[in-house]
């Protein structure tokens, strides 16, 4: 690779789907994808909550789909990464991507580059939920109940 940043080395992490929580009139599913050597910690997961509670304010989005999306909190190697995602016009998503210092859990703040989405793990999650979507709620019989409950728990 000429100049270029080098590639990392994939390996699978564990992620967990913390349930369905109501943050500012959305029903989101909370995920928490685990970096090497990293734990859980209620903490962080409390300050990205509280982080994505003006994200997803139904004020704010209305072109909302039902006011249906999800959250990852990605506890990295190096930063804790948060995408706030939401589903619009009725089949589009709409992230937000945020980002804490280890060791700051109380200071996500949006990444500088607006371009950047989510890396291959988040991005594990972002096509499950896809799929859960189109499987669920674009269907002659959208189920919101049903998109809610399905989850995933496993790797990335």
């Amino acid at each position: 690779m000429a100049g270029g940043v080098p590639v990392s080395l994939y390996a699978p992490r564990p992620v967990c789907c913390l349930g369905t929580r109501q943050i500012s009139g959305f029903a989101v599913k909370v995920y928490v994808i685990l970096g090497p050597g990293r734990h859980r910690d209620d903490e962080i997961v409390d300050a990205a909550l509280v982080a994505a509670s003006p994200l997803l304010g139904a004020s704010q989005q209305p072109n909302a789909c039902q006011e249906l999306g999800f959250v990852i909190l990605h506890l990295g190697e190096h930063a804790d990464w948060l995408l706030v995602d939401r589903w619009v016009h009725g089949d589009s998503l709409k992230n937000t991507l945020l980002k804490s210092e280890r060791g700051r859990p109380h200071a996500f703040l949006p990444v500088p580059d607006p371009d950047l989405f989510a890396c291959v793990w988040e991005a594990g999650i972002v096509d499950f939920e896809r799929r859960a979507f189109i499987q669920t709620m674009m269907t002659t019989a959208p189920d919101e109940s049903r998109y809610l409950s399905t989850i995933l728990n496993g790797e990335v």
